[in-house]
């Protein structure tokens, strides 16, 4: 305001009023992960949803997207990638940091709510990179997150087979964003 507001005065300017522009920068967020081995030792054929790892993750600033997750099988004594016939990733459902039938239970439409992959994803060569279906929005809070593992009704009797995350490059997250693997 220039003059009082009852003065009948106009502003005109003779050149627009600008600001200067500046670049707005990315915040370049690390996710932390720690990974926990949560299998049993053993596992029945056929067996559905048997939890293999927990993932902790959170991050040091803002938000970051995580957007593929790749595993590796492991395995002995005549463990093949056939032996797993499913492998999935699901969410924390409520929060206790354990893998149980309240995050791997089917909606009352028959969805699972708290599956982040497809549900359809399987090794080959030992290997599969998961792209969720809901990718895992990380924030400064830590949140669980699982892998697990459907038992194929052929697999080979006393046979092992395991999971192996093998660093940081087994996540794909949203650019410019970093992920480190905590130790513990």
């Amino acid at each position: 305001i220039l003059t009082p507001s009852n003065a009948g005065h106009t502003m005109n300017f003779v050149t627009p009023v600008l600001t200067p522009t500046f670049v707005v920068t990315p915040t370049i967020n690390t996710v932390s992960t720690e990974i926990d081995q949560i299998s049993g030792n053993s596992a029945f054929q056929n067996q559905k949803n048997v939890g293999m790892l927990r993932m902790k993750v959170s991050t040091d600033r803002n938000t970051a997207i995580i957007q593929k997750i790749r595993v590796d099988r492991v395995g002995a004594s005549g463990a093949i990638d056939s032996d797993i016939t499913l492998v999935k990733i699901w969410r924390d459902a409520n929060g206790n940091g354990s893998f149980d039938t309240a995050d791997s239970s089917p909606d009352v439409n028959g969805g699972f709510p708290n599956l982040l992959s497809f549900g359809n994803e399987s090794f080959s060569s030992g290997t599969v990179n998961i792209t969720l279906q809901d990718p895992i929005l990380v924030t400064t809070v830590p949140a669980n997150y699982f892998v697990s593992y459907d038992i194929s009704q052929f697999a080979a009797e006393n046979s092992l087979s395991g999971v192996k995350m093998g660093g940081p490059s087994y996540f794909t997250v949203q650019i410019p964003n970093l992920v480190t693997f905590a130790t513990q």
